[in-house]
């Protein structure tokens, strides 16, 4: 192939790949703010594949239709002392939705409990914006069944 096809097709391909990778990430830009606000922000069943995990982290999502549903089991393998600021776990709202909560106050409800190995019986939280309007880290402490 001759280069003056070859560089042109090139510079497509790669143009197309990038758009194809950034369209993720408009997902979800389309709800409006007054939806967003009656119907709030919710992970639960499938949507607990969407959780990132910082490096050294582990996130297992688990079904179990009889018991818990679909749940999240998160753990790590590296000492808090030793852990990045950036350590967890975390879900991440799209700008629309930070348009939509910002300069109100909101509510976060995590429903956790111990694990049945090797458990913790406390664990911390944290809300992060771009901006003003952080919570800092909250520390909750876990029971037997899961609880709010």
């Amino acid at each position: 192939m001759k280069d003056r096809i070859f560089y042109p097709l090139f510079v497509l391909i790669v143009l197309a790949i990038i758009a194809l990778a950034l369209l993720p990430a408009r997902q979800n830009t389309s709800i409006s703010p007054e939806a967003i606000i009656k119907n709030g922000f919710v992970m639960q069943g499938d949507d607990l594949h969407k959780l990132t995990a910082a490096p050294a982290t582990i996130v297992q999502i688990v079904n179990r239709p009889n018991t818990d549903g679909t749940i999240a089991i998160l753990s790590t393998n590296i000492p808090r002392a030793m852990a990045s600021p950036s350590a967890g776990v975390f879900a991440t709202l799209g700008p629309n939705y930070e348009a939509a909560f910002g300069g109100k106050k909101i509510k976060i409800t995590i429903n956790a409990r111990l694990s049945q190995k090797q458990p913790l019986d406390k664990f911390k939280a944290a809300y992060f914006t771009s901006g003003d309007g952080d919570s800092g880290w909250r520390e909750f402490t876990l029971g037997d069944e899961f609880q709010d």
